[in-house]
């Protein structure tokens, strides 16, 4: 039991007489002198840190340990698209006894039977984990001494992608929308025992009468109703006809995947009539050709590439989106870079002239979209770029060919439905909501993300939200590229610098991306960060930093604090 600070409780007295810190941890030490290698849940972000706080505050050396791996770490790569990686979720998930939870012991106890339980689990015949197990043994990460041992070299060229299984159909094709609606409700509940929503099946009803007479149709209807498999079946059943697409634009991602779950739903239950594709911009996506440039440098993180492989062959959709790393990229500079470069933008892909192509995700989306589309499922952003670019793969928004589903099109900031109420003195008849600018009451307008009204409100590019002038959080500029962000998505490496993903993650250019960029001899001074948005080319020529327009022209970085972090990043790719 160890001596504890003055004024902190014992949670236990039981435990015995205490201990100095001191002599616990000089014992902790001795006992892990033999080991070569201590993995433990939270082990690097918390146990470790801890451990050296501790001594710091009593004034004493930190014990030295050996190689320390993160089951977190692990688990990410066993499945990049885990939910949840709680020590009580992946208890859960693999039958694992944890009786005490936060009590050391059984912390570690179940940490240990969690792990041998993952490692048991892998497949080291599938391409993705030798292609990993390879990556984290070329960089020489810690995590591979855990890892089954390969027999030889892997090759990237051995990757792959299994086909999506909501591109094949599990049931038969519908004589209309209606009856396609009315049917799969039947089989739903009768097979899970579910109770009928009156609500639901009239809303499923008039967008099946839209789709086997024509015509347009606008419903509103409150959270609880089930509008999600309202519309999705009966654009399943119209999807099913030969050649014939239907298009649901949704207003974010995260929607785009509920639609998933139910269409995954669907066709478990043999319910899914028609392909459902779930298409996003290119920029979302894992890119392999990305990828095989990174695996050559050696400032790229190692873990990412690994999850990066994972995520391409066995991610539902094989976007960023699916992979759930969030506290590993906000915690390791160096993972949160490389996986910003491991994707491309719309005029960097090549799409089906890639070399890749045949693993990539989105070609897979793409490939028989012309011939049978079935229920093409995208975001607004998407589907209004296809519109200016009068260009929609597979040509599904030619002219009197496909059906259009726009689910929250108006009325809704960060996913969530407004709606207004005012109360009106006796006699008075203006029932109009005012204007948060200019406090003049208004006839229609939007509703910011602050709850702030007024006219139709400028979106941050990256996260799209609504921002108005009033905003405490609104827009800023990116102090050395100058595009515009909000404060939610803006980095702060600095005091006083605020950087978009892309500066934030400045990294040297490699030798195919300095030649794109009319380098073709010197290169160490070109440093190169991407983002969904845009991507950043800098360098350091004359003694000064200058950026690099998309047209090639070049202008001067005057700012000492951009300066200042420029030629850090410059230096971090020296080392």
């Amino acid at each position: 039991m160890v001596q504890l600070p003055a004024g902190v409780a014992r949670p236990n007295e039981s435990l015995g007489a205490e201990f100095p810190l001191d002599d616990a941890l000089r014992l902790l030490e001795a006992h892990l002198a033999e080991i070569d290698l201590v993995i433990g849940h939270n082990l690097l972000e918390f146990d470790r840190p801890l451990l050296h706080k501790a001594a710091e505050r009593a004034g004493i050396d930190p014990p030295h340990l050996p190689s320390c791996v993160d089951s977190l770490h692990l688990a990410t790569l066993f499945d990049a698209a885990m939910p949840n990686r709680s020590l009580a979720d992946l208890t859960h998930q693999f039958n694992i006894d944890h009786q005490e939870p936060h009590r050391a012991l059984a912390d570690a106890t179940a940490t240990a039977g969690v792990v041998r339980a993952m490692l048991d689990a892998i497949d080291v015949e599938e391409p993705s984990w030798q292609l990993a197990i390879g990556v984290l043994e070329a960089f020489d990460h810690p995590l591979v001494s855990l890892l089954p041992g390969l027999t030889a070299t892997p090759e990237l060229s051995t990757s792959t992608r299994p086909p999506d299984p909501l591109l094949i159909p599990s049931g038969s094709p519908a004589a209309d929308a209606f009856s396609a609606a009315r049917d799969a409700f039947a089989v739903l509940q009768a097979r899970h025992q579910l109770l009928p929503r009156e609500a639901q099946q009239q809303m499923a009803r008039a967008v099946a009468d839209v789709f086997d007479h024509g015509g347009r149709f606008a419903v509103e209807a409150p959270t609880g109703t089930g509008k999600s498999l309202a519309y999705l079946l009966p654009a399943l059943g119209r999807a099913s006809r030969p050649a014939q697409p239907v298009v649901i634009a949704t207003v974010t991602k995260a929607l785009q995947s509920q639609l998933r779950d139910e269409a995954t739903r669907l066709y478990t239950d043999g319910l899914l009539g028609a392909p459902f594709r779930q298409i996003q911009g290119v920029g979302n996506y894992v890119c392999t050709r990305e990828l095989e440039d990174a695996l050559s440098d050696r400032e790229s993180s190692p873990l990412a590439l690994a999850v990066a492989l994972r995520a391409i062959a066995a991610s539902p959709t094989g976007t960023w989106d699916d992979v759930t790393d969030d506290v590993i990229r906000r915690r390791d500079t160096r993972y949160a870079r490389t996986r910003a470069r491991l994707r491309t933008n719309a005029g960097g892909c090549e799409r089906t002239k890639c070399v890749w192509a045949q693993v990539c995700p989105l070609t897979q989306q793409l490939n028989g979209l012309d011939k049978t589309p079935g229920v093409v499922s995208v975001n607004h952003a998407l589907i209004a770029n296809w519109v200016k670019t009068d260009h929609a793969p597979g040509d599904v928004l030619a002219e009197s060919r496909a059906d259009l589903v726009v689910d929250e099109a108006v009325t809704v900031a960060d996913g969530q439905v407004w709606g207004h109420q005012a109360n009106l003195r006796p006699g008075a008849t203006d029932a109009r909501r005012m204007d948060s600018t200019t406090t003049l009451p208004r006839d229609h307008g939007v509703i910011d993300r602050e709850g702030h009204f007024g006219p139709d409100a400028s979106r941050c590019s990256y996260c799209g939200g609504r921002i108005c002038p009033v905003c405490l959080r609104g827009m800023v500029s990116c102090d050395c590229c100058a595009t515009p962000i909000c404060q939610r998505c803006v980095n702060k490496p600095k005091e006083e610098l605020w950087l978009c993903p892309a500066c934030a993650t400045l990294r040297r250019a490699t030798r195919r991306e300095a030649r794109q960029h009319g380098r073709f001899l010197l290169t160490r001074g070109m440093l190169i960060g991407t983002d969904p948005v845009h991507t950043v080319v800098v360098e350091h020529t004359k003694h000064r930093w200058m950026r690099q327009a998309e047209d090639g022209a070049q202008s001067v970085i005057a700012s000492p604090a951009v300066e200042g972090f420029l030629n850090e990043r410059l230096a971090d790719g020296d080392d």
